[in-house]
């Protein structure tokens, strides 16, 4: 079974995650845990699924609650994550109301080139990652 964690920025993103992933994946190969940050030391369980002979993914998504959080979060989580046997962590936040001139400036924070796909690219790699199985 393949394991990947999202961290997003909201419940918006959190539902639209959640929904692309059940459509690529079909809603029983596939089981989502949702997560979301209740304050600064407590996560809260939003939804889980079960888990059975037919799942072949697994996929935490976990909601930040806050854009400024996300990146933080990933680097706080990805220790833990790997070591549980997650194949990819990745994050989908806004860059608004960062400027595409200022674009270099947030991936420097995150110290990966090329870090700022654009949802068409997301969604490319969300479907790459699940037929590669």
């Amino acid at each position: 079974m393949k394991k990947l964690a999202i961290f997003v920025e909201g419940k918006t993103e959190q539902i639209f995650v959640a929904k692309l992933l059940r459509e690529i994946a079909g809603k029983f190969q596939i089981s989502i845990e949702i997560k979301s940050r209740q304050g600064i030391n407590f996560d809260k369980v939003i939804m889980k699924d079960s888990v059975t002979s037919e799942t072949k993914f697994y996929v935490l998504i976990y909601n930040s609650c806050r854009d400024e959080s996300v990146v933080s979060d990933m680097k706080e989580w990805y220790h833990c994550l790997t070591e549980d046997g997650y194949d990819r962590v990745i994050g989908l936040r806004d860059v608004y109301p960062i400027s595409i001139a200022d674009k270099s400036k947030l991936e420097r924070g995150l110290n990966l080139a090329n870090s700022v796909p654009s949802l068409g690219e997301f969604v490319g790699y969300i479907d790459k990652f699940m037929i590669s199985s």
